[in-house]
């Protein structure tokens, strides 16, 4: 199991499929709730064929912001939080 704690951020250049798999690889871990009370950021840079997580939680704007915007936007310390669900029936999530 890898120590997220020696990382200040997870950031992946992708599409919406690579942040759900963090996401879930995170939430499937035994210190979940402990890796999850770190609040560690995760934000996505689009490079998928969609980005529809990007233009919902970077671009509600409208404008267009490119990758060095955005890596701007990162390395001068923005954050917007986002909540996360598990929903569980039965044994099922």
């Amino acid at each position: 199991m890898h120590d997220l704690l020696s990382y200040h951020a997870i950031l992946t250049c992708s599409g919406d499929g690579v942040i759900h798999e963090i996401i879930n690889s995170i939430l499937n871990r035994p210190d979940k709730e402990f890796i999850l009370a770190q609040n560690i950021p995760i934000g996505p840079l689009p490079a998928g064929s969609g980005n529809g997580l990007f233009s919902s939680i970077c671009a509600s704007s409208g404008e267009k912001i490119s990758l060095a915007g955005i890596l701007k936007i990162i390395c001068a310390g923005f954050i917007k939080k986002a909540d996360l669900i598990e929903v569980r029936l039965e044994n099922e999530r």
